[in-house]
């Protein structure tokens, strides 16, 4: 049973990613597509940076070790590492003007389709609260989420680009490191999805009593009320049921968020330990082999930019996985 219910959560996440991608790509396809090829090319820049700086470091170490005076190839070496990085600046803004852009043409087009759902409502809906939940979502979620779905897609896109990239470069004489690199995120990754599903779970189940005391608060401090609760002396009574309330989620707050703390501090402590086991496997495999300092720190930061690019990636679909599961009130 228990495995059905996963497979049956799993599916719900790839439709909801399915149907994100599809109000994604009908809010403009030519700024879709746009951002992708954008978001494919933005991590090669760092990537040739790397072998870049392997040679500027090995030509520093041959100019001291032979006392060589010829700095013109050191200087051509950094002059093409600036243009490389001026490559990527490039990219970047222009992937920030289209996202900008792209951010209003999604808000327009979920706020539409908003609109026209509410106006296709019949008049017994109304009285349903729990579509009225899933409106009130909607309204504060939607839009945020989508263009949160839309940055989840270009950072993904981004660091798996990195990730092929590098793994490439390392792969090739140091798998073990890649293999140690993996197996470091493991924990804090299992750890955080169950983490961010419980957090839903929680956000998901007491939303009636949020909007609840929203109502009330708005109630207080609307100026046409405001006469009425002072003639009849209701503000200290609702203010009464708003601090409930308030106390009722802080203490579920607590419980929760305690535990999950507590776990997720395990997970990330796994992670630093075997990163620092992975820097001193490639600092020994280097002095045994005889390799150049150049070689070796490129080594030490190829594969902490693959860890990183791993972990962004992670941690990018985890938050592409919450933002899809706020979306589940558009979607009904």
């Amino acid at each position: 049973m228990k495995k059905f219910n996963n497979f049956r959560h799993f599916s719900n996440y790839v439709a909801i990613i399915k149907t994100t991608l599809s109000v994604l790509f009908a809010s403009s396809k030519k700024y879709f597509i746009l951002i992708l090829v954008l978001s494919s090319v933005m991590a090669l820049p760092d990537i040739i940076n790397l072998i870049v700086w392997q040679h500027i470091i090995d030509q520093i170490g041959s100019l001291l070790i032979n006392d060589n005076r010829d700095y013109i190839s050191i200087i051509y070496l950094f002059f093409l590492h600036y243009i490389i990085v001026l490559i990527k600046l490039i990219i970047n803004k222009t992937t920030n003007y289209v996202k900008g852009i792209y951010t209003v043409l999604v808000d327009k087009y979920i706020t539409n389709r908003t609109i026209e759902i509410v106006d296709s409502m019949e008049m017994q809906d109304i009285e349903d609260p729990r579509l009225h939940n899933d409106i009130q979502k909607t309204n504060d979620e939607s839009t945020v989420r989508s263009i949160g779905i839309l940055n989840n897609i270009v950072e993904i896109i981004m660091n798996m680009s990195l990730f092929v990239g590098t793994i490439s470069i390392l792969a090739s004489y140091q798998v073990s490191i890649v293999i140690i690199i993996i197996l470091s995120i493991i924990p804090s990754t299992i750890i955080n999805l169950k983490s961010m599903s419980k957090l839903f779970e929680v956000y998901d189940k007491r939303y009636e009593k949020t909007r609840y005391y929203s109502s009330l608060k708005d109630m207080i401090v609307t100026y046409e009320n405001f006469k009425e609760m002072k003639l009849f002396s209701n503000i200290s009574f609702i203010q009464n049921i708003i601090n409930n309330i308030f106390e009722q989620i802080i203490e579920q707050d607590k419980n929760v968020k305690k535990t999950l703390t507590i776990k997720s501090t395990v997970g990330d402590s796994i992670q630093q330990l075997l990163t620092y086991l992975f820097k001193i496997i490639i600092v020994i495999n280097g002095i045994m082999s005889k390799l150049s300092i150049g070689v070796i720190i490129m080594s030490i930061e190829t594969a902490t930019k693959l860890q990183n690019a791993l972990i962004n990636l992670v941690s990018y679909a985890l938050t592409l996985y919450e933002n899809c599961l706020y979306l589940l009130s558009f979607e009904r």
